[in-house]
C-alpha cells in the first residue's frame, strides 16, 4: 500500500485538505510565523505567470499582496493564505482545525500559486492526520 505525504494531482485541480493546531487564529502574521518559521525571511516567489500585466484584477492582486516587481513575499503568501482558507475551519476535531480548499494550476490570479508551490510542508495535509 502506498502512502503519499505531499500533494498529488492528476488533474489542473484539485481539493487540499490542512490542518493547523486546534484553535489556531487564523490571521496572516500567525499563518507567516507558523506555516514559514524556518524558511529565510527574505524569501520571495516570482507570480508572473498568475498575473498579466494589462488585466486590471491583476494589479488589483499585486496591491493587495504587496507584490513588487513580479514577485510575492512570505507576508503576501500569508495573506493569501488566509484569504483562501477562511477564518473558520471546515471541521474541528480534537487534534487539529482542518481546512479544505480547492485549487487549479490554472485558476486565475494567485489560486495556481496555491497549488503549485510546497507552502503547506509544515502543517499535516493529505493522509498526514
Amino acid at each position: 500500500m502506498k502512502i503519499r505525504t505531499g500533494f498529488v494531482s492528476n488533474s489542473s485541480s484539485s481539493s487540499f485538505v490542512v490542518a493547523f493546531p486546534p484553535k489556531f487564529v487564523m490571521n496572516a502574521e500567525n499563518v507567516k510565523n507558523y506555516l514559514f518559521a524556518d524558511w529565510d525571511p527574505y524569501t520571495t516567489f516570482d507570480v508572473e505567470d498568475y498575473l498579466w500585466e494589462d488585466d486590471a484584477s491583476s494589479q488589483s492582486l499585486r496591491n493587495e499582496y504587496d507584490i513588487q516587481d513580479g514577485r510575492i513575499a512570505l507576508s503576501g503568501v500569508a495573506r493569501l493564505i488566509v484569504n483562501t482558507l477562511g477564518s473558520e475551519p471546515t471541521l474541528r476535531l480534537p487534534s487539529n482545525d482542518v481546512y479544505a480548499f480547492m485549487a487549479s494550476n490554472e485558476d486565475e490570479g494567485l489560486g495556481g500559486m496555491l497549488y503549485d508551490q510546497d507552502f503547506f510542508k509544515s502543517v499535516p495535509h493529505g493522509s498526514d492526520f
